[in-house]
C-alpha cells in the first residue's frame, strides 16, 4: 500500500477531474497537476525512508506514517470530504507525505548543520538541561553525545522543511495555486504549538488553517501497532537498551504496540464535538501510564484545535472535531488503579510549617538572610554589566505595626527574580533556582567560578514564613531581576495572605497597580524597584514563641560575619555587622607580637579579691600560696594553619595559669593528693567564668567509691567517677537524698567559681558566646549564616594540646 492507494489520493483526482469540467482542452491541466503532486509526495516518500538511517530506534516514519496520516485525515472530513477544494485536498496530501522530511539527514547534511554554530547555539541556549551537559566539562566548544544529537536533529526537523523543499525546483504548474511557501508553513506548524496556526494567513484558494489542523490531528491519531511492527522491535534489541535515548523510545514502542488506536466507525452524530473510541490492551501499569499520558496530550490538542477553527469565519469555521478520547484501556497480567505514592498537600504544608520540622518559628529569618546573601553574591558572579563600583548590601529593618503585629523587612540588591523564578521556584516547596540548570546554564555562560556554591539550596524557603501562623502571617514581595544577555526584566510584586490559596502578581509592564510595598517611609513604600534586587515584608508575631524578645536576637544568633554588608535598623537600634573581611582584619591584629608563641595571645590577671575565695573555701591551698594565676587566651586564625580555599577561621582557646603544685587534703579521716585544675566558661559581655578545683588522685577512688555507695547503692560508681573528678561535681539526677547531699558537700567544698571581665571588641565578645553555647565545640558558618553547632574538636593541633577549651568557627 502507498499514498496513491489511498481513499484522500482519489477524492483528489476527483477534485481535479470537476476543475476540468467545462474546460477547452488545451486549459485541462489535471493530469500535469497531479503529476506535479505526486512528484512532491515522491520526495517526501524517499526523504521518509531514510528517516531510521538517523533516528534507528524511533517508532516508524516511512510511508505507512504517511498513510495513516492521509487515512485519519480522511476520517477526521467523513462527509466533509467531499467539501475540499481541489487545492485543500492536494495541500492535505502533501503535508502528509512532506511534514516529517526534515528527520531525514545525510553525512553531508549533518556535516553542514553542526557548521551552523549559530543555529546550534540557539537550541542549546533555549535547552538549559542540554546546555549544561555541553558544556559541563569547560570546554569552549559544546560537546554533544550522540542522545543529545538525536534530539537537537529531532527539534528542528519541522523547520528544515523549509531549507530542503527550496532544494527542489517547484512544479510550475501549481504556481497560483499551491504555493511552496504554503506547504512550508502548514508543515512547519505541525512541529509547534497550536498558536502558531494562528499566525497562517488565509491563502484564496484553501483554509490553510483548516489544513494544519488536520495534519495535527492526524499525525497524533497514528498511535497504533503500524507504526511499532514487533519483527522490527525484537531486531532493535530494545530489552538490552540502557540509555536514557534508549529507554524513552522503548516506552514509545511499548505504548504504541499496546494501541489498536482510534475508531471512528463508532462515531453516528459528528453535529457536535464527539467522543472518539480509544482501545488499547497494557501488559504493564508502566505502559498504561504512559498511554494514559498521550491521551491526556490528545484531548488538551482537541480542544485546543476546536477553539481554533471557531475563531475564524470561513467555510471551515463549523466543523466539527471529536471533543475527548474515549477510554477503553485493558489490563493483561496486572490490576489497573491509581497505585502510586500521593502526597496530600495539606498534611504537607503541616508538616513543613508545623512544629515538628524546625523548633524554632523565627527560622524565617535564617532563609531569607541566606536568600539575600545568595542573590548578592550570585549578581557578582553572573552580571556582566554590573556598574563600577558597585557594593552588595542588605538592608533589615524591623517594626510593630499598629494591629500589634511585627514585620521583618529585608531589601537586598541582588539579582531580583523573574516570573518564571517566582513561579518554578520561589513558590514551589523542594524546589531551588541554584539547583537548576537554568542557574548552571547561568554560570557557564558567564564564566562564574567553577566552586562558586549559593546557600540556600536546601531548606523550605518561603514556607518557613508561614511556621508561626498559617492563616494570619503575611509576606509580600516586590522585585526586580538584573538585565541578563540583552534581556530587560519588569519589576514584580507579589501578595501573599495566608499560606493556602492563589496569591497576586503585579507587572509593572503590564501596567498593573499593586498599592504601596510595606516599609517605614517613602522610599521603602514605592510600589516597584527600580533597581535589580528583592525585598521581602513578613508580618508575623515574634512574641508568640516566647523564645525572643526583639527580632536582633534572631539575626544575632544567625548573622556571623557574612561576605555582604548588613545594616540592621528597629525602633531602639541600628546596627552593621561585621563582615569577613571586618572579622579577620581584627582577628589578625588581635594582640600582635613577633614571638609566634605570643602572638594573638591574651593574659587577664585574676584580681586578688576573686581569688581569695578559692582560699577561703579551699584552705588547703594556703600551704602552697604561689603567685597569683591568670588566664591565658589565644586567638588563633585558621589561615596560619591552613591554605586551603574552602577553609576558614579563628580558634578562640584559653587555659588557667597557676604555679599550684600538689596539696594534701582530708575526707573522712583519710588523707590523699589533689592536683589544682581550672575550667573556663565564656559568658556574655566579656564575662569570663573560671571554675578552680581539686582533681582526685587514684588513691582517692576507694574513699570516694565508698561515700558514693553508701549515697546510692543502687548506681553504678564507675558510670560517674571519670566525670566526676574532672568536673569537680557530682550529677544528682533527680536523686536529691540525704545521702546524695552529704556526698556532695563533701566534695564539691574543692570547687569554686571566680568572674573576670574581657571585653575587646563586639567581634571578641561574639566568639566568647559561641564558646560559652558550646565549650570544646565547633560552630560551623557558612557564607557567614550560621549552619550548625556542634560538640567535640573536629580538628587537632599538636601545639594545642594544653590548652583546655577551643571554639572553631568555620567561614
Amino acid at each position: 500500500m502507498g499514498f496513491r492507494d489511498e481513499r484522500l489520493w482519489e477524492i483528489l483526482k476527483e477534485k481535479a477531474e470537476e476543475e476540468d469540467q467545462g474546460r477547452r482542452p488545451d486549459r485541462q491541466i489535471k493530469e500535469k497537476y497531479l503529476s506535479a503532486v505526486e512528484s512532491v509526495c515522491e520526495y517526501g516518500v524517499q526523504r521518509a525512508d531514510t528517516i531510521r538511517d538517523t533516528f534507528p530506534m524511533y517508532t516508524l516514519h516511512n510511508e505507512t506514517h504517511i498513510c495513516n496520516v492521509m487515512r485519519l485525515m480522511e476520517a477526521l472530513l467523513g462527509d466533509g470530504a467531499g467539501r475540499l477544494s481541489r487545492d485543500e485536498t492536494a495541500m492535505l496530501i502533501m503535508t502528509a507525505c512532506c511534514h516529517d522530511i526534515g528527520m531525514s539527514y545525510s553525512e553531508e547534511d549533518k556535516e553542514e548543520l553542526f557548521e551552523d554554530t549559530d543555529r546550534l547555539n540557539l537550541y542549546l541556549d533555549s535547552h538549559c538541561g542540554e546546555y549544561v551537559k555541553a558544556y559541563q566539562a569547560g570546554n569552549d566548544t559544546p560537546q554533544m553525545t550522540e542522545d543529545m544529537i538525536q534530539d537537537y536533529l529531532r527539534s528542528i526537523h519541522h523547520k528544515r522543511v523549509r531549507e530542503l523543499l527550496y532544494k527542489r525546483e517547484w512544479p510550475q504548474v501549481l504556481n497560483g495555486r499551491i504555493e511552496r511557501e504554503d506547504l512550508i508553513r502548514v508543515c512547519q506548524s505541525h512541529g509547534e504549538d497550536c498558536e502558531a496556526l494562528e499566525k497562517i494567513e488565509p491563502s484564496p484558494h484553501m483554509d490553510l488553517r483548516f489544513c494544519g489542523v488536520l495534519l495535527r490531528l492526524a499525525d497524533i491519531l497514528d498511535f497504533d501497532t503500524s507504526r511499532a511492527p514487533e519483527a522490527v522491535y525484537e531486531y532493535s534489541g530494545f530489552g538490552r537498551v540502557q540509555s536514557a535515548a534508549g529507554i524513552k523510545s522503548k516506552e514509545e514502542w511499548d505504548k504504541h504496540i499496546s494501541s489498536n488506536g482510534f475508531d471512528f466507525t463508532a462515531v453516528k452524530d459528528r453535529s457536535y464535538p464527539y467522543s472518539l473510541d480509544y482501545s488499547a490492551e497494557c501488559k504493564s501499569m508502566q505502559v498504561e501510564q504512559t498511554v494514559n499520558c498521550y491521551l491526556d496530550w490528545v484531548d488538551r490538542e482537541l480542544v485546543d484545535c476546536n477553539q481554533l477553527l471557531q475563531k475564524y469565519n470561513g467555510e471551515w469555521q463549523n466543523f466539527v472535531l471529536p471533543g475527548k478520547i474515549n477510554r477503553r484501556i485493558t489490563s493483561s497480567g496486572y490490576k489497573s488503579g491509581q497505585y502510586r505514592l500521593t502526597l496530600d498537600q495539606d498534611q504537607v504544608m503541616q508538616l513543613f510549617t508545623g512544629e515538628n520540622l524546625y523548633d524554632d518559628p523565627a527560622v524565617f529569618v535564617r532563609e531569607l538572610i541566606q536568600n539575600a546573601i545568595d542573590a548578592v553574591r550570585t549578581r557578582k558572579q553572573l552580571d556582566r554589566e554590573l556598574p563600577s563600583g558597585w557594593k552588595g548590601q542588605i538592608n533589615i529593618r524591623c517594626w510593630m505595626d499598629e494591629e500589634g503585629y511585627h514585620w521583618f523587612r529585608i531589601e537586598d540588591n541582588g539579582i531580583g527574580m523573574t516570573e518564571e523564578i517566582i513561579r518554578n521556584y520561589f513558590l514551589k516547596v523542594g524546589c531551588s533556582y541554584y539547583n537548576s540548570d537554568e542557574f548552571v546554564q547561568a554560570k557557564l555562560q558567564c564564566r562564574a567560578d567553577s566552586d562558586y556554591t549559593p546557600i540556600s539550596r536546601f531548606g523550605i524557603g518561603i514556607l518557613s514564613c508561614f511556621m508561626g501562623d498559617k492563616k494570619n502571617n503575611r509576606v509580600e514581595v516586590s522585585t526586580k531581576h538584573f538585565n541578563e544577555n540583552g534581556e530587560y526584566y519588569p519589576a514584580l510584586r507579589l501578595s501573599m495572605h495566608g499560606i493556602n490559596g492563589y496569591f497576586y502578581l503585579a507587572d509593572k509592564k503590564e501596567g498593573h497597580m499593586p498599592g504601596p510595598m510595606v516599609g517605614k517611609n517613602g522610599k521603602e513604600q514605592k510600589p516597584y524597584l527600580n533597581q535589580p534586587g528583592t525585598v521581602v515584608a513578613v508580618r508575623t508575631n515574634l512574641y508568640q514563641s516566647g523564645m525572643y524578645g526583639s527580632f536582633k536576637e534572631v539575626v544575632d544568633k544567625y548573622v556571623m560575619y557574612p561576605e555582604v554588608k548588613i545594616h540592621y535598623e528597629d525602633e531602639e537600634c541600628s546596627y552593621d555587622y561585621l563582615t569577613e573581611k571586618e572579622f579577620f582584619d581584627e582577628v589578625h591584629s588581635f594582640q600582635p607580637s613577633e614571638d609566634p608563641k605570643k602572638r594573638g595571645v591574651l593574659e587577664i590577671p585574676i584580681p586578688e579579691d576573686e581569688f581569695q575565695k578559692l582560699y577561703d573555701k579551699i584552705p588547703e591551698l594556703e600551704q602552697v600560696k604561689r603567685p597569683l594565676p591568670k588566664i591565658l587566651l589565644k586567638c588563633v586564625p585558621m589561615d596560619e594553619y591552613t591554605q586551603s580555599p574552602y577553609l576558614n577561621g579563628v580558634a578562640l582557646i584559653g587555659r588557667l595559669e597557676h604555679g599550684f603544685g600538689s596539696v594534701e587534703i582530708e575526707i573522712d579521716g583519710e588523707k590523699f593528693e589533689a592536683g589544682v585544675e581550672g575550667r573556663i566558661a565564656f559568658l556574655k559581655a566579656g564575662r569570663i567564668t573560671l571554675t578552680i578545683g581539686l582533681k582526685y588522685a587514684e588513691n582517692a577512688k576507694l574513699i570516694l567509691r565508698k561515700l558514693f555507695n553508701a549515697a546510692a547503692p543502687d548506681m553504678n560508681f564507675g558510670d560517674w567517677s571519670s566525670w566526676h573528678t574532672q568536673e569537680f561535681c557530682f550529677p544528682v539526677r533527680n536523686r536529691q537524698t540525704e545521702y546524695l547531699e552529704e556526698y556532695r558537700r563533701k566534695t564539691n567544698r574543692h570547687r569554686v567559681e571566680i568572674d573576670v571581665r574581657a571585653n575587646y571588641g563586639e567581634w571578641f565578645s561574639r566568639l566568647c558566646e559561641r564558646a560559652f553555647i558550646y565549650p570544646g565545640g565547633c560552630s560551623i558558618v557558612h557564607n557567614g549564616i550560621l549552619c550548625t553547632d556542634n560538640t567535640g574538636y573536629p580538628y587537632s593541633y599538636q601545639n594545642m594540646r594544653s590548652w583546655d577549651k577551643l571554639i572553631l568557627l568555620l567561614m
